[in-house]
């Protein structure tokens, strides 16, 4: 009798996946067991802002304590915030739910972890979800390890073929919207990569990528790429000293360097870097070119793209972005002399387009302070902002010219994704 009932529950549990929620302890222990696998793998485990997000709402979901789970609350008791703070101001729970929710979807995609429990986070909450999704080794979570799910001498015939039967129901329903389901993505989400890289380096060999660097300018040798020299030095031959100095970049720089050339290594697709400095015009005439920095600091970005409609200019104090169509409008603005604790957002361009001079493609990273010019190279290196242009995109702009505006929030230091604010197409 026992066998044939726990038959049954075999059946439930695998049909029946539903959400669950744990009512004694030992259900509550094999949901922290199964938070413990969770947090131990490399998903969590380099993190400390994760796992403490996670821990905390299964533990005081566990506890009959959802309704202490509100964006304000979880900002005080897991991340520290005053209880005053300014939530839209200072998102870190919903980035961190956002985070947390794409990391368990990649945990369960795992191969070996899809029969495990799972604890799920859906969109706009932050109260988990458990499911006793199957089989974890030889027994079904909520049975006893001696519970297997071998067949027991005695089993109803009947029952076998009824299991069969719903079985084949099932498979012969999800299987067919699996094939149209793939059929869609193939069809309708082409790669936003490949959508927006493509053009780039099937005209190319390797890329040129171009970063500026500090050099003394011939209108002014005591002036470089934004850092002047010492006063007191003016005039001077240059030290081994400062030309240590000059034959540097800058950290946002180089970190938009780093994330251009990670991405490129990754596609497996070759590269050269110079310094603008250092690259002369036939160089650029061998292939397509990533610009890499800020309005001002890079001669080639300057020049390659000082006949787009989106620019950068400088008026009483501000720099602002520039619209060739609306030269009014200079909203989109940063005040460098401005107290450093009022900065909040910046702004930035990032394009492709066909250069008619150098024959090839250029895309450009940049941003009018150093957190623009980190997001703008985040943004062409990160499938998902790079499926948000496609959206935002006019249709049949795939293998045209594009330049887009776009702001970035700036929290603790770090620049946010970036925000679309404008798309031109040509």
């Amino acid at each position: 009798m026992g066998a044939a009932n726990h038959n049954v529950r075999l059946f439930d549990v695998v049909e029946n996946d539903k959400p669950w929620f744990p009512k004694t302890e030992p259900e509550r222990d094999g949901v922290r067991e199964q938070l413990r696998r969770i947090l131990s793998s490399g998903l969590f485990a380099n993190s400390k802002r994760y796992p403490s997000f996670l821990k905390y709402i299964v533990e005081e979901t566990l506890a009959g304590r959802t309704s202490n789970l509100k964006e304000r609350t979880l900002g005080i008791e897991v991340f520290g915030r005053e209880s005053s703070y300014d939530t839209n101001a200072d998102p870190i729970v919903r980035i961190s739910a956002a985070q947390v929710r794409r990391r368990l979807a990649e945990y369960y995609g795992e191969p070996g972890h899809q029969p495990e429990m799972r604890i799920e986070l859906a969109p706009g909450s932050y109260v988990p979800q458990f499911r006793r999704h199957g089989v974890e080794g030889n027994f079904i979570f909520g049975t006893t390890p001696h519970e297997t799910s071998e067949p027991v001498a005695g089993t109803a015939p009947t029952q076998r073929r009824r299991w069969l039967k719903k079985a084949a129901l099932i498979l012969g329903f999800i299987f067919p919207l699996a094939l149209v389901w793939l059929a869609l993505t193939l069809w309708v989400a082409p790669d936003p990569v490949r959508t927006f890289w493509g053009p780039v380096w099937d005209n190319s060999n390797a890329i040129m990528i171009c970063v500026p660097g500090n050099f003394p300018t011939p209108e002014n040798p005591t002036q470089t790429s934004g850092v002047a020299l010492p006063a007191q030095d003016a005039g001077k031959p240059l030290t081994i000293a400062h030309s240590l100095g000059l034959n540097s970049i800058t950290w946002p720089d180089a970190t938009a360097l780093y994330s251009v050339v990670g991405f490129l290594q990754g596609r497996g697709r070759p590269y050269r870097v110079r310094r603008d400095r250092d690259l002369p015009f036939s160089d650029l005439r061998t292939g397509s070119a990533v610009m890499v920095g800020g309005p001002f600091n890079n001669q080639w970005l300057r020049r390659l793209t000082s006949g787009y409609r989106f620019g950068y200019g400088r008026e009483n104090g501000a720099t602002f972005v520039t619209d060739s169509r609306n030269p009014s409008h200079k909203d989109w603005r940063v005040i460098p002399e401005a107290p450093y604790a009022s900065f909040d957002v910046d702004y930035g361009i990032f394009s492709r387009a066909w250069d008619t001079v150098t024959e090839h493609w250029v895309v450009v990273a940049s941003g009018m302070a150093s957190y623009g010019t980190v997001a703008a190279a985040d943004f062409l290196t990160n499938p998902r902002q790079l499926a948000m242009l496609a959206r935002r995109a006019p249709k049949g702009w795939q293998r045209k010219n594009v330049q887009v505006v776009f702001a970035t929030k700036v929290l603790n230091g770090n620049a946010g994704p970036p925000q679309i604010l404008a798309v031109h197409v040509w």
